[in-house]
């Protein structure tokens, strides 16, 4: 089932929280609400009092993207998202450069960092999908 992980009354992600990850869920985040057939996505305000969901404003540009964000911040939500095993796989192959391995190891996570490109491109996430998460990690505590 999906799940709206929400912080501050905002939709950080919505993601499919298997019973072993809702409850590590739970405690990232202010609340772990069930879409069942409600519609929502990140960045979608949340009343807990009604129970509903609202889009977000047109203008998103007030969303600032973090230039940084803490190792667990960006492993919590590459967990939460499924990307994880495929991103300590990318790190366990010997084609991945040193630095890039050194880099997952020992750095914070820096949004314009080789790193972080390089994760992108394996995935196969757009700029703006790159955005989307380092947004939703820097608000996981």
């Amino acid at each position: 089932m999906r799940h709206a992980l929400i912080n501050g009354g905002v939709v950080v992600s919505v993601q499919r929280c298997p019973p072993d990850y809702l409850a590590h869920a739970q405690e990232l985040y202010e609340a772990v609400v069930p879409l069942g057939s409600s519609l929502a996505g990140p960045n979608w305000t949340y009343d807990s009092v009604s129970g509903e969901f609202a889009p977000p404003p047109e203008d998103m540009s007030a969303l600032s993207v973090p230039e940084t964000v803490t190792r667990f911040q960006a492993k919590a939500l590459l967990h939460l998202s499924g990307h994880l095993p495929a991103v300590e796989a990318y790190m366990e192959s010997q084609d991945t450069p040193f630095l890039t391995k050194l880099a997952w190891q020992e750095a914070s996570f820096h949004r314009n960092s080789t790193m972080i490109i390089e994760i992108g491109s394996q995935l196969g996430l757009t700029p703006q999908e790159i955005d989307e998460m380092f947004i939703q990690a820097s608000a996981i505590s």
